[in-house]
């Protein structure tokens, strides 16, 4: 790839629909590919929920060769995000914190934050392909998964969903914790 005037690189991505190549094999072979499907149960791996791979990215105490994070780390597990709610920091006045949160204190000068983290709003691929909600939201995948589905942290603007059901098509973004 070469660099453009600025400075940046074109990394093409194609995106096709799910049949013949959606194998294991052809994703690691082919990493910049998109595969979507136009049918349930919405997986980009079979067309037949019986054919679902669960364990494509590791159980919950095993990491799978196909678990994209780097050595010692992981897709995490669904609850990770539990506590990132919107409404879950302390409030404070005049300075004095609530340790043992026994009673309600009304904002008065603002927020404690304790830590800070920070998370892209890169949005998402839908089941049909398309790019959406780039710089409005974005989700991190967990390694939990449902009959079709897999739980994600979702966050928006003004809202975070930390066991967001998605259906395994979506191309959503990976946060890798330490094991």
């Amino acid at each position: 790839m070469t660099e453009d005037a600025n400075g940046y690189k074109k990394v093409n991505i194609t995106a096709i629909i799910g049949g013949e190549p959606n194998t294991a094999e052809y994703t690691v072979k082919n990493p910049l590919t998109f595969i979507y499907s136009t049918v349930t149960p919405w997986d980009w791996y079979a067309t037949l929920a019986t054919n679902q791979d669960n364990t494509l990215w590791g159980e919950r105490s095993d990491k799978s060769a196909y678990d994209p994070c780097p050595k010692g780390w992981r897709i995490p597990q669904d609850g990770t995000w539990d506590d990132f709610l919107i409404n879950n920091f302390q409030l404070y006045i005049q300075g004095v914190v609530n340790q043992d949160i026994s009673e309600v204190y009304y904002q008065t000068n603002g927020r404690l934050y304790n830590e800070l983290t920070w998370y892209s709003t890169s949005g998402q691929i839908s089941k049909s392909g398309l790019i959406g909600g780039i710089g409005f939201g974005g989700y991190v995948h967990t390694l939990s998964i449902t009959n079709t589905g897999a739980y994600c942290l979702r966050f928006v603007l003004n809202a975070v969903t930390p066991n967001n059901f998605n259906y395994r098509i979506y191309g959503i973004s990976v946060r890798c914790v330490q094991e």
